[in-house]
This record gives structure tokens, sequence and C-alpha cells, in this order.
């Protein structure tokens, strides 16, 4: 695009001197002098904003990855231009060969409009092949995938990496060809006159006709046989093209070449090739030929042919070899090319079988004493938290201010005390649209409100008597209860909130944080921002973001430095824009500071036989290749940027590290600090777990059939019936003997008929996440011949459930709410399955909810208490929803730690009652009555 401003500069100093030719000396003088400085503010305006641009990637260290692509889109646009020029001027030479002087006289307003028409054209198809940037850098730069298709025999880097180049090659070349000859016709119709008897073949070889015409409509059919042979010559390339892209045909059982593509498809492309090379033959005689009638005659037959051997041999036939001879026995003829397209799919996807770890789960019922012996770490990991809900929590307890927000909750592991604890956190960013509308001054959006501060983390499945999390990290400034925790540089000037850019460094302070009525103020002290210097650099910042403001404010000098592209969702893909993110960039408190680790992803969607996939966030929306190469790290302080690579064996990550060396990072590099918050990415496991609920059936007889196809469970939340979303849990996986950090989803049957829908649970899938086992896919499979209950199976059993299902009507009718958190389907040892629901009660006005009830179930038991240690304690022992008892998981409390906690279950219940919040002080009283009976258990 900058390579179009450019030229077009180039083009307003040009055209002046063109018109000033036509006028008197003081007028061409006016005319030329008002064109170049137009012409060389355009250039300079677009030069500044370059230097802009390398300024900015030079405080990355990645002005090189500037210049790569800018030069490869310069070259490209001057490519297509002179290339585009060059035919359009060999064109006007051919319409001009034995031209009579006095008729190339005439012609020079109409060769100047076509000159005219030749540059815009030029620009344009020269614009459009500066776009091809990343394509023709991949192919310069491809890596074999070391697997060929099975058809052609071709590696898949001619698929990924060639084909689509040749593509855009091929649209450039037709899009020349249709413009330019539009183009000449033109010229010979001005030469023609336009007049109705020129246009008729009878009268034109009359001998009465004038010579002049006759000779100039000779040269137009000459004209256009030579381009009909270079339209003929495209349209073979094409036609080859064409053959190349049945890997990517529809026609058949599944994506890819089928029975027809390969055994008749294919030599029906040969033969119309064969028929265009008789047609560039006949066009070439008619080009040399001097009797125009007979080769008129004879490219009108060759065409007739042309368009038969379309309509029939390349249509007609294929369809009727599908109709009647493939369909009628599909599944015969097409199980070779199933079995391709089963093993191409899953290589495309990462599912092949050296990913994945595959085993049955024969699932017991019940929970049993053993259970909390052996997966005590699993147990007291449960997260009870659901990161929908802990938002709207973080926000009414811990925002202060009306411009601070958490936009997202995260999860993640941290080891404390050696031990991998599963968190839940958010970072407190300053959101400037939030400001009273008077504080929207230029001074405090650019000088003043700079950024955020702190952060919040709570364990995942501890809550205060209250309902409340119990934070580890809280407060202005931040308070950790854990060193791992501790934050020396609390301060967020690069995030996920849109904000715009800020100028530190400068004699005005900037707010910090709050402290009760009063401000802290503070001066930047890292190396984020570029520097805004004097002269040519201030003037063009200036010029790009705020004029004269910038240029006349006192509080700018030399050593400010002004900090854009600020939002990680816009810094980030402006430096890597051809690889696409994840939706959920995650944030991680490590090393004293604030990081953002986002994952990325290389796609393409011209893998051979694999099956297309439609992901919103991949240009063009379909894929039908990814990996998750890439791990993206943002200082929340200073906004530096790495790319690690974590997946090198995929060939497209190769080819960009090859075009852009000093971009890509190995992953071996990431401090151990990060390395050790790294995890399989959300929309990664989505995407697999959508194609592993087809393409786990390996056996064609099978998946032909669908005969045990699966889709995501799905489940309740806030009164909608959706998927299940991936959801992290920290578990012993059954089989090892060390917690891990894993992300998980389950299957049950593909339901089609939605009115009868089938929601038992037939198998998960999860991905691991810690050390070596990173990356690695585990499925459990779960027995076929019995119920194993899904997701929405346990929360119709829920909400039928008569003492729930009470409980929940009443609170729902005293200005509160109830939310139904994340149902979690765990794991256990012994072939066991746990499943546990946290149950939320929010006001109705104030969005802040507190956890107020844990529902736990395995088989056909069910329980329901205010705690999981109560909840699972009457699992284990077979207790229906009615008995709430409260005693410890594993080690009960002490009597002093019980009487402490029946004092404030009491002091919570006088403080609701006088509020006049009877619901919330009913529960309240139920949990001292708890709290009373474990007392006095424990003084026995």
């Amino acid at each position: 695009m900058l390579s179009f401003f450019i030229f077009l500069g180039y083009v307003a100093c040009l055209l002046p001197v063109i018109f000033a030719a036509r006028r008197g000396v003081l007028g061409a003088v006016h005319v030329i002098v008002s064109g170049f400085l137009a012409g060389a503010l355009t250039v300079l305006l677009v030069a500044l904003r370059i230097y802009t641009e390398v300024l900015w990637f030079e405080e990355l260290g990645q002005v090189e990855r500037y210049w790569t692509v800018f030069v490869t889109k310069l070259w490209l646009f001057v490519a297509g231009f002179v290339a585009s020029l060059a035919f359009f001027y060999v064109q006007k030479l051919v319409t001009t060969v034995r031209a009579p002087a006095d008729a190339k006289q005439g012609m020079r307003l109409p060769h100047a409009v076509y000159f005219l028409y030749a540059m815009i054209v030029s620009i344009i198809l020269g614009n459009t092949a500066s776009g091809w940037w990343e394509k023709v850098l991949l192919y310069m730069n491809r890596v074999p995938f070391g697997l060929d298709d099975p058809i052609f025999g071709k590696d898949a880097s001619f698929y990924v990496f060639a084909l689509p180049f040749f593509s855009e090659l091929k649209s450039y070349i037709l899009g020349l060809l249709i413009l330019s000859t539009l183009g000449v016709l033109g010229l010979y119709a001005v030469q023609l006159g336009l007049r109705p008897d020129t246009l008729s073949r009878t009268v034109v070889f009359e001998r009465g006709f004038p010579i002049e015409r006759r000779q100039t409509l000779f040269r137009l059919v000459t004209h256009m046989s030579i381009q009909g042979i270079l339209f003929v010559c495209l349209f073979v390339f094409q036609t080859l093209l064409a053959i190349w892209d049945l890997v990517y045909s529809e026609r058949g059982a599944v994506f890819g070449a089928g029975y027809t593509d390969v055994h008749v498809q294919v030599g029906a492309y040969k033969f119309f090739m064969g028929a265009l090379v008789l047609v560039a033959a006949v066009f070439l005689l008619s080009a040399v030929s001097r009797s125009h009638r007979r080769t008129f005659g004879a490219a009108s037959i060759a065409l007739g042919i042309l368009l038969l051997t379309w309509l029939i041999g390349v249509k007609a036939v294929p369809a009727i070899v599908q109709q009647y001879v493939v369909s009628p026995n599909e599944l015969d003829k097409e199980r070779p090319y199933i079995e391709y397209n089963i093993a191409y799919t899953r290589k495309a996807f990462g599912l092949d079988s050296d990913r994945i770890v595959s085993v049955d789960f024969p699932v017991k019922d019940g929970i049993t004493p053993l259970n909390l012996r052996e997966d005590e770490a699993t147990l007291q990991s449960i997260r009870l938290w659901d990161w929908r809900v802990l938002e709207a929590t973080y926000n009414q307890n811990q925002s202060f201010r009306l411009y601070y927000r958490f936009l997202d909750v995260d999860i993640d592991r941290y080891l404390i005390d050696g031990t991998p604890v599963q968190v839940m956190l958010s970072a407190r960013e300053l959101d400037q649209r939030r400001l009273a509308e008077k504080s929207k001054t230029w001074q405090n959006l650019r000088l003043v409100y700079t950024h955020g501060y702190g952060a919040c983390l709570n364990p995942v499945n501890i809550f205060t008597p209250e309902g409340l999390p119990e934070y580890w990290t809280k407060d202005i400034p931040p308070a950790s209860k854990f060193p791992e925790l501790r934050l020396d540089r609390p301060e967020i000037y690069y995030g996920e909130a849109p904000n715009h850019h800020v100028f530190v460094k400068t004699s005005h302070a900037e707010f910090d944080y709050p402290r009760g009525a009063e401000n802290v103020t503070a001066f930047y002290e890292g190396k984020g921002g570029v520097e805004l210097g004097g002269g040519l650099r201030k003037l063009a910042f200036a010029l790009r973001f705020d004029g004269l403001r910038l240029l006349t404010s006192g509080e700018l000098g030399p050593q400010s430095r002004i900090m854009f592209r600020r939002p990680i969702q816009v810094r980030v893909p402006t430096l890597a824009p051809f690889l696409v993110y994840d939706h959920d960039p995650y944030q991680v408190i490590a090393g004293g500071k604030l990081w953002f680790i986002w994952d990325a992803y290389t796609v393409s969607d011209h893998f051979p036989y694999a099956e297309r996939y439609y992901y919103r966030r991949a240009r063009g929306g379909r894929i039908n290749y990814i990996r998750n190469s890439v791990k993206v790290v943002v200082n929340a302080y200073d906004g530096t940027v790495d790319f690690y690579v974590f997946e090198d064996s995929d060939p497209i990550v190769q080819a960009y590290a090859r075009a852009f060396p000093t971009l890509f990072k190995p992953g071996s590099e990431m401090p151990e600090f990060l390395r050790v918050h790294t995890r399989y990415p959300e929309d990664f496991l989505k995407i697999q777990a959508d194609i592993y609920s087809v393409y786990h059936m390996n056996d064609p007889n099978v998946f032909y059939n669908r005969e045990d196809a699966w889709e995501i469970a799905w489940e309740t939340y806030q009164g909608d019936t959706r998927e299940v979303l991936p959801y992290y849990v920290v578990i012993t996986v059954p089989g090892e003997k060390q917690q891990e950090f894993i992300q998980m989803i389950p299957f049950t049957p593909l339901t089609t008929d939605r009115s009868n829908p089938k929601h038992n649970m037939v198998a998960w899938l999860a991905g691991r996440c810690d050390g070596e086992k990173y990356g690695e896919i585990l499925v459990y499979n779960f027995p076929k011949e019995r119920l194993v209950y899904g997701p929405m199976q346990v929360e119709i059993r829920i909400n039928q459930n008569d003492t729930i299902s009470k409980d929940f009507t009443l609170w729902n009718q005293q200005g509160s709410r109830v939310i139904q958190g994340n149902l979690l389907v765990i794991p256990l040892a012994d072939n066991r399955l746990l499943y546990v629901e946290p149950v939320y009660l929010q006001a109705t006005v104030g969005k802040m909810p507190e956890l107020k009830r844990v529902i736990t179930s395995s088989g056909d038991d069910l329980t329901y208490s205010t705690s999981f240690e109560t909840s699972l304690r009457q699992l284990v022992r077979g207790e229906g929803v009615a008995v709430h008892e409260a005693t410890g998981l594993v080690e009960a409390l002490t009597v002093s730690e019980q009487a402490r906690r029946a004092a404030e279950h009491f002091r919570r219940y006088e403080q609701l009652t006088g509020q006049g919040k009877m619901a919330e002080a009913g529960a309240e009283l139920e949990r001292l009555r708890e709290a009373l009976e474990a007392l006095k258990r424990a003084a026995e």
C-alpha cells in the first residue's frame, strides 16, 4: 500500500507536465509548480509515516522484519506495474504496425487516453501483486513436509507453498490479458471510426471499402489471434492447476480427490488441454494467414469443439460417472480415498498416532475412601470458581476506581512451596474510556492516566465464609501471600485494554495508583516506547498523532517517549500478521513482573486431502492444517515482544523463520520462569476435538456410515444450552504418579435429531501442559455397553432434584439469581469419575456472585452442600442430598479453628439479617449449624 501512495505522488508530479504542454508559458509554470508541490507533499507524508514505522520496529529490535516485508511489497509492486505497463506498450505498438503516417498523427489523443488507462490498470495490478508478499516469501523459503500426496506424488509443500502463489499469478495474468484486450479494442475502434458498416464482415471485404480501414481490420484480426493464443496458453496453465486442485475436491464421499476425480476428471482435463492446443494452432494460423475468411471459419469450428469438450468431457461425463457408477457402489469405489482423507486429516490437525495416547477407561460408579487417599492431591485442587463468574467479583471487589477494569480471568498453575496449585488471576488494567467525560483532556489521556496497576490472584478451590475468593494477591499496591506471587513491577503499560498512545518520561508526573483520598504519582523508568527526540523525528510523530499539540506541549522533551500500539491484540499481529492467534492471551506473574503469553498458530487451507474446518480467527475462515508452533511473550511494563518456536518440526514456521531470521527464537531460549506457565491452547484443543469427534474412526466402513461419530458435550449455563468449553484442571492422570496441569473436554454421541439428543458421555480428550509431556494428547474411551452420565444428564438430574430445585426457586425469587457454574468431569483412580458443579448466588442489583453450594456426583449418587469437602464426604458415604455435615476432606479442623469458623458465620448472619437479606442470612444460618455440629464432634 505504501508503494501505491509513493507512485501516486510520482503521478501527481508527472501529469501536470503533460497538461502544461497545452498551456501558455505562465500557465505551464503554474501547473508544473503546483503539481510538483502536491507530489512532493504526498511523498513527504508517506516517507514520514514510514519513518515512524521504522522507529517502532526498531524499538522492538525487528527493523529487519519491517524492511523484509516492505522491500518485498515494493519489488512486487514494481514488477507488477512494469510488467503490466510494458505489456500495454507492446500492445500499442502492434496496433500501429504498418499504419499510415496520417493515421498515426490522428491517434495522439486516443494514445494519450490509452496511456492513462494503462497507467491506472498497471497501478492497480501492481498494488494487487504487492499483496502477494506473504505467499512469495513462503514460496521462496519453502521447506518440504516429507509427505507426498497419494495421487500425484507431490510433496505437501507444493500444495501449501507453491500452488497458492501459482493461483495468484494466474489471476494476475488473466486480469492483464482482459484489461489490455479492452484497451486495444478501444484503439482499433477509434481507428475504424466506430461506424456500423465497418463492423460488417460483408462490407469490410468488398472491393469498394477504404483500403486504410481494411488494413486496420486485418491488423485487428491478426492482433486478436495473437491475444487468443495468449489466452489459450493461460487456460492450459489454469487447467493444469485445476488438475492439482483435485486434491481439494468435494465431489466424493470425503474431501479430496475421489474415484471420479482420479479415473475420469484427470483424463477429461488432459483431453481439454489437447483441445486448447488445437485452438492455439488455429489462432496461430489465423495470425499468419492472409485469408481471414477461411481462418475465421476454422476458428469458429475450433472454438465450438472446445466448448463441447468443456461441456461434455469436463462437466457432463464426470457427473454421469459419479451419479450412475460411483454413487450406487460408493463405499467400495471410494474406500481408498476415504483412507487417504482420514490419514491426511489427522496428520494436518496434529492427531496422528505419534501424538495421541488412547486408552480404555472402564468406568466404575461411586467414590470410595480409597479415592480420598490416592486422589488426595487431585481432590484438593478441584476448581470451584468459574472464570465467567469470578470476573464480575473481581470488578466489584478489587477495581477500586471507575477507570480500573479486569478484562479477563485466566487459569494457570504455580509452584507454591514446591506444590503445584491451580489459581485464577487477572490484571487490573486502566481503561481510558471509563474516565469521566470532563476528565478526558489531552493531558489526562496522553500524560497522566497511562497505565494500569497490579493484579488479583486466588486459588481455584478456596473461598471465604461469605462465599468470596480468598485472594493470594490483591489490593493496591499489590500484597502477595507467597513470595512466588510477588509483584515488584506492577505497572501495566501494555495489555488487553483498548487504550491509545501515551507519552512517558515527560516533565508531568503520571498517575500511579490511588491511596485514600490522594493519588500517588510516578515517572516511567523502563525502556518501552520510542524516543520522541526533536526536529524531523518529532515532526513525524506530530503529523501522525497529535499534530500541533505535540509540537507545542511544554511537558514533552527530547528524552520523552511515545508508546503506541499498546494493546497486545494490535502490537503482536503488527509484528507477525501472518500468524493466527488464539482468542485468549493469558497473564502470568513471574520474576516479580507481569507478562502476557499468547499462543500463535501456523495455518493453511491447502494441505492435500485434509478436511477443511471453519476457524473464524483465520484469514478466509477455512483451514485444513494447524500447528501451535509459536508462543508469544509480551512484557506488560516495557512492551518487549518475543516469539518462541515450540514446534520446530512444522515446515510453515520453518519457512517463516527463513524469511524473518531475527523474529523467532528457539523455545529452549524461553526463560524457565515463563516456560513453566506455558499451556495447551484453548482454540487448538477445541479444533482438534471437533476434528477428532469424527476422525477417531479409522475403519472406512465405520467412518463412511458415521456409526460412531461424536460431538462435544453440552451443558447448561445461565439458562442457555451450549457446548462445554475446554477447561483446565490440575489432576493426577490415571496411571501417573505426579500431578499435572491439563486441559480437557468431554464427548457425547453425535445427535442428528435435537428433539431426542443422546447426552451420555463416550470419551474425553485432554491436552497435557507440563514438562516433557507438553503437547501430548490423551483420549480416555468409556465403555459403550453401559451408561456413563454426560454433563447435560448430570445437569438434568440436578435441576430435577426436589431439594435443589426448591432452593434454586427460593433464591431466584428474593432479589437474587442462581448461577450454575462450569460442570467439571474429573477422572480419578480405580476408573472412577467425579462430577463437580459450583453454585453461585448473585444479587440482581450489583454483580458480585458468591459461592453458595457445591454439587458432587458419581454414578447415580448426587450430593449438595455448602462446601466441596462436605459434599464429597456425603458422596463417599452414599448419603442423600438432604444430609448436611461439615467435615474436612482429609483431616478435621481443630477445635479452635471450628470455633472461629462458627463465630464468623454467626457474625455474618447478624450482618445479613440487619441488612434485610433474608435469603443470604438463611444460608449463613445453615452454615452456622453445620459449624456447630462439627465443633461438637471435634470436641468429642
